[in-house]
């Protein structure tokens, strides 16, 4: 907290306490870039993977306060709540821990896997009004990316300073209240900065008695960019970013509460001539977290971790003539996790204390070095984009990840892509020596247990794409398959007294197939509409089993006004529907059922001239209740926000 408000209160004298000589940063009219998928700037037509962007006023228009829901109205991806906390996000079938999710290319640390959450809370950690715009990238990404990027990546981009402005917004919903502020300075000489700060309460009065999640919770973000210009072609930039939540809910008797703070730091030097670009950057992300349960019966437990990263990369993009650009980049890493979620299963074993109480502990490290290197050739109607990467990793030792793109321009309007691409997860230190005691919910006491004989997950994947625009509108067809072979998972293995007990064990392999349809028509200057549509089969082809949280068939419908004025609407009515469902039962040995189901949802939204907004949305208008699918009724939300 300490830490949180003299960030917010110094930061915010220098930006609004600095002398009226600001000049707002020139402005460029460029056509839209991807940096996602090769790590270099490329037209997102170029690109052989699949890219979707979404942009600052989409995500103004879509009336979320988050980036779940951002997702979940934009994209072909499947979202449902993780049993153990936060949001699953499964892209082309992939679980939610085979998707990297990036902020500004960066990896940030969580969890670490922690009770199987993997990445499921990174998106709530992220202060949606402080993103510039999501770049998705669908498919293997291990050659540029390493573990965790199996099945593609998630790169929210944030806002950079730009002009003298301060923002502040209101937003009231079914489950909380929260306020943001936004306050840039615009270039002052060759320095610029700006500062984001958002505030959530969760609130008591809406939710059920009964409910456990959410009973007085609170979270605070606080981000921090500021960038110097050395020259016309390169500049220092430096960020600090600071999260805090609190969650206690339950009685004196009977309780749980839970704490997670995260701290990011960072330097980069970055530029561009003629002929490269480079970029070299350090940094650190710490995450810590800790939980205390109690029930009726005065049984109690509590856990403390922290996750911290150290990550330093350079790479650099050289003009090789006319028809390549060859990427090279080299990077390391070290993780250093410890905490009473490894017990004994670490090294240098040592009490924790809460209170009166002591708990085992220990801690474990575990590097990484890596090299990559891309070509990009563009060769008349042809562009290719072949990568490899060499990861060095202290327990698993070397891996190789190779990929190859391919895009034909077959007209101007129609393009053929064709991608192969092997991928690769190594295990978290916590998959590996958890020895682990807490409170699950309706689970109750579980105990969970790491393996250090588990094999990394790998994966062989390939996909054939058509793309083409025809007057006022916009088609894309794909076909993916992922061959993923080592799947870990935390497994029940049975009781200890009356304690639930899960191993960590490769578990076979998944054969995940689908086809990806988008199709989109603008009616007119102010109305789109578009269709999208994911036919999926997921086996797991060693039980024979459909793999859970995931559909045979979902589509969602997009219908979105925007009359372009100053002091005019923008409205946009979405359903997202899903057939033959699986669903994944809470308590082990539970069959697994299907369902099916659609969703409704609206967002209104009023512009008060160039400065001002208000916005209001209801999600599952129908109002459907069914736990099983991550139905909770319905949701509503109103917000205001003005620059000053």
């Amino acid at each position: 907290m300490k830490f949180g408000w003299t960030l917010f209160v110094g930061t915010a004298v220098l930006l609004l306490g600095t002398e009226i000589r600001a000049e707002e940063l020139p402005v460029y009219t460029l056509d839209a870039v991807t940096v996602t998928a090769t790590r270099t700037e490329q037209v997102p037509e170029m690109v052989p993977p699949a890219v979707q962007t979404i942009d600052r006023e989409e995500i103004a228009g879509s009336g979320a306060g988050n980036i779940r829901d951002v997702l979940a109205a934009e994209t072909n991806m499947i979202l449902t709540s993780s049993r153990f906390g936060g949001h699953n996000l499964i892209l082309r079938g992939m679980d939610t821990d085979k998707s990297l999710i990036l902020i500004n290319g960066r990896r940030v640390a969580n969890e670490a896997s922690a009770a199987g959450l993997g990445n499921a809370m990174a998106l709530d950690r992220i202060n949606l009004f402080n993103v510039d715009r999501i770049e998705i990238a669908s498919g293997p990404a291990s050659a540029l990316y390493g573990s965790d990027a199996m099945g593609g990546v998630i790169n929210i981009i944030t806002r950079t300073p730009e002009k003298p402005e301060v923002t502040v917004g209101l937003e009231a919903s079914s489950e909380t209240t929260a306020n943001w502020w936004h306050a840039d300075t615009g270039r002052i000489g060759k320095f610029s900065a700006s500062l984001d700060a958002r505030f959530d309460k969760y609130r008591r009065d809406l939710l059920p008695a009964d409910d456990l999640g959410h009973g007085n919770d609170t979270s605070q973000n606080y981000n921090a960019a500021l960038q110097y210009e050395l020259d016309e072609d390169s500049r220092i930039r430096a960020w600090s970013d600071y999260f805090s939540e609190h969650m206690k809910s339950g009685s004196s008797d009977a309780f749980t509460s839970r704490d997670y703070r995260q701290k990011n730091y960072g330097l980069s030097w970055e530029g561009s001539r003629s002929r490269n670009s480079w970029q070299v950057s350090a940094y650190t992300s710490q995450f810590s977290w800790g939980s205390r349960d109690q029930t009726e019966t005065g049984t109690s437990s509590f856990n403390k971790d922290r996750n911290r990263l150290w990550r330093m990369e350079v790479r650099d993009t050289l003009k090789a003539g006319d028809h390549h650009q060859i990427s090279a980049g080299l990077e390391y890493e070290k993780d250093h996790i410890r905490g009473t979620g490894l017990g004994t299963g670490g090294d240098h074993p040592y009490t924790e204390w809460g209170g009166m109480e002591g708990r085992p502990a220990s801690e474990k490290k575990m590097d990484i070095w890596s090299a990559y290197v891309q070509d990009e050739i563009t060769w008349g109607k042809w562009f290719a984009a072949p990568a490899v990467r060499y990861d060095r990793h202290s327990v698993y030792g070397g891996h190789y990840s190779p990929r190859i793109g391919l895009t034909y321009r077959a007209g101007p309007c129609f393009r053929v892509k064709v991608n192969y691409g092997e991928g690769f997860k190594a295990p978290e230190v916590m998959q590996l020596y958890y020895d682990m005691y807490m409170m699950m919910g309706p689970a109750g006491m579980v105990h969970l247990i790491g393996n250090p004989e588990l094999r990394p997950e790998e994966s062989v994947s390939w996909d054939l794409g058509l793309e083409t625009e025809f007057g006022r509108g916009y088609a894309a067809l794909t076909y993916f398959d992922n061959d993923v072979k080592n799947l870990i998972d935390a497994r029940f293995e049975g009781w200890d007294e009356d304690t639930r007990q899960y191993r960590y064990v490769n578990v076979g392999q998944a054969r995940i197939r689908g086809l990806e349809t988008t199709l989109g028509w603008h009616l007119g200057d102010r109305v789109e509409a578009k269709l999208i549509s994911t036919w999926m089969d997921a086996e797991d082809t060693v039980s024979h089993t459909r793999l859970p949280q995931r559909p045979s068939f979902s589509q969602v419908w997009q219908l979105s006004y925007d009359d372009h004025k100053d002091n005019g609407w923008s409205a946009m009515l979405w359903d997202q529907l899903y057939l033959d469902y699986v669903t994944e039962g809470f308590v082990p040995g539970s069959a697994a059922e299907t369902t099916s189901y659609n969703v409704l949802n609206v967002t209104v939204a009023r512009k008060l001239g160039r400065n001002s907004r208000i916005y209001g949305s209801i999600r599952n208008l129908l109002d459907r209740q069914d736990e099983r699918c991550d139905l909770e009724g319905r949701f509503w939300s109103v917000g205001v926000s003005h620059s000053f």
